[in-house]
């Protein structure tokens, strides 16, 4: 259920070891694909040597990154009369921390406590009074990151890495495992961009590209004909048959998927250039469920399987950034009952019953109370430094004191917050003696998944790394979120 930032509803230590404990097995367990980000080989090839080393679909990830390349200097302004001593060093300096966070944000730039106390000089600082604080700059980094499933109508890159060709030209084209698009051993058409900045993509069966000086071709394509009578066709041809029985507790919906592969020709290269083309590497492509929903100036969306049901008390100021999603559980049988709840001003941005129907409470423009106090997260991974480590644990069971540390980090250092992320309710109930929560009918499920994937495609986010279950970041229920996640995890694209 949903939770505002002033309520901690913790249930104690031990619990909350052992549900770290859970969510450390469980990322391992998400987290056990290979990792693609690069290619790696176990020889080494001599970049004069023509060879097209490998080829995958990709997504462009943007990361800003804390670096620490100076970003000048920042003037902090005094709000109150401040003697600095020894003893108070500290918690003034995160005090300033946390007050300049989201100004120097706004211009790529951040402080840390160690700048401030640098800073800090012993003595009487004045209302009013500047503090000059040298700055880091928040750059962005660019990876392109292999993706081994995509949706129809929606963007990607493929990614050809090469040797011995820069300045040359390659031809790159997709085919289908089974004929299910397009005539058997005839490459799909896709659209294809010319640049990041072009809006009206070309129809192309045969992508022809320089091999750039970094020995890579990368080029943005849509999956879609460029032409919407074929591009109609496509999408009947992904009709999926249903099960009959929508009461069930797990989804039977068959999604029909088509597996693709990739070839690359270049000249002087005469090595079998396929990729993809065995088990277990295939590209999957999908037709994706109310992926095709918009969004209107208003931050409601327009499709016909969601419903405005606007609660004006829950929307509490402008959503910085939709960097995540949290799925959280009702903890009651109705959607009246949630609405009821929703009307006291916490609550989320969508709520699913459990016939399937999906309200839209809040516009996509404003943050809602939802996430409550969130843990820290490299403490839940792992990750912390040894520093922070003996810091935290120095704390004891502090929720309110985490949570202060916790926000003024970048997401996805720290877990999503209120100011930058998406709730979900679904409609259902908790067994306090069972501890067991409600199951969730398949069609309520496949209408969350509807939620989800319009969500990941609007905000174009992962579903490896951006959906959450609300018990995973904050102090609430074991298995609120985790049901949903486990309900959902098949038929999400």
């Amino acid at each position: 259920m949903a939770q505002t930032e002033g309520t901690e509803n913790g249930t104690g230590q031990s619990l909350h070891d052992g549900r770290l404990q859970r969510m450390q097995e469980t990322r391992v367990e998400r987290t056990t694909e290979p990792d693609h980000n690069s290619f790696v080989t176990n020889e080494a090839v001599p970049v004069d040597i023509k060879r097209v080393i490998t080829a995958y679909f990709a997504e462009k990830k943007t990361e800003l990154v804390r670096s620490e390349e100076s970003g000048g200097t920042f003037d902090y302004s005094f709000n109150n009369p401040n003697t600095i001593t020894d003893e108070n060093r500290g918690r003034i300096a995160t005090i300033i921390v946390n007050n300049s966070t989201a100004a120097l944000e706004a211009d790529s730039k951040y402080v840390t406590e160690q700048l401030v106390l640098n800073a800090l000089e012993n003595r009487p600082y004045a209302p009013g009074e500047t503090l000059p604080i040298e700055t880091y700059k928040i750059t962005e980094e660019v990876e392109y990151k292999k993706i081994d499933k995509g949706t129809l109508n929606t963007d990607a890159y493929i990614v050809a890495e090469c040797s011995g060709l820069a300045g040359e030209s390659a031809t790159i084209e997709v085919f289908e495992k089974e004929p299910l698009l397009a005539e058997a051993d005839t490459a799909l058409t896709l659209s294809v961009y010319a640049s990041e900045e072009d809006d009206d993509p070309a129809a192309k069966t045969a992508i022809t590209e320089t091999v750039g000086e970094d020995h890579k071709i990368i080029v943005k394509i849509k999956f879609h004909p460029d032409d919407d009578d074929t591009f109609n066709t496509w999408k009947e041809a992904y009709d999926p048959a249903t099960g009959e029985d929508e009461t069930a507790s797990t989804a039977t919906t068959q999604k029909i998927v088509d597996y693709l592969w990739i070839k690359v020709t270049a000249p002087g290269v005469e090595d079998d250039n396929e990729f993809l083309k065995k088990d277990g590497e295939w590209f999957e492509l999908r037709r994706c469920n109310c992926c095709d929903a918009t969004v209107g100036d208003d931050g409601f969306v327009t499709h016909e399987k969601f419903i405005k049901e606007h609660i004006t008390a829950l929307e509490r100021g402008n959503l910085a950034a939709g960097n995540a999603i949290v799925l959280h559980r009702t903890v009651n049988n109705t959607a009246e009952e949630t609405f009821t709840a929703f009307r006291t001003g916490t609550g989320t941005h969508f709520a699913v019953d459990k016939a399937g129907i999906i309200y839209q409470t809040a516009s996509l423009n404003k943050l809602t109370y939802h996430v409550g106090k969130i843990r820290s997260r490299c403490m839940a991974e792992n990750s912390c430094s040894a520093e922070e480590t003996t810091l935290i644990q120095g704390w004891g069971w502090a929720p309110t004191r985490i949570h202060n540390h916790e926000k003024v980090k970048s997401y996805p250092d720290r877990y999503p917050k209120n100011s930058d992320s998406i709730g979900i309710e679904v409609v259902g109930d908790y067994n306090a003696t069972t501890e067991q929560w409600d199951s969730i009918p398949t069609i309520q499920a496949e209408a969350v998944a509807c939620v989800v994937n319009f969500l990941i495609k609007h905000y174009n986010l992962s579903t490896a790394d951006d959906i959450y279950e609300h018990e995973d970041i904050s102090y609430k229920t074991e298995g609120e979120g985790s049901v949903v996640y486990e309900a959902i995890k098949d038929i999400i694209e």
